[in-house]
């Protein structure tokens, strides 16, 4: 399994993408197992309770690297 491996390298951030589901799932590395931290679903329909395009999504350890919500499901049909 990958998220073994992972670990095992001591990789700090886990991110699982779901290009179906248009749904992003954040791990982060902390006390030798994987946590979820963030979870999200585009919500691209602005008539939507929980509208979120614009969310920012930050790389932890590279603040410099972030992209929108909308931005990684560009292009996903």
């Amino acid at each position: 399994m990958k998220l073994l491996k992972y670990r095992s390298a001591g990789v700090k951030e886990y991110w699982i993408i779901s290009p179906r589901e248009r749904a992003v799932e954040i791990y982060y590395l902390e006390n030798g197992k994987y946590d979820l931290k963030y979870s999200y679903i585009l919500q691209d329909d602005p008539e939507e309770e929980h509208y979120n395009t614009d969310t920012v999504v930050t790389l932890k350890d590279f603040p410099n690297i972030s992209m929108t919500l909308a931005e990684m499901f560009e292009n996903i049909e």
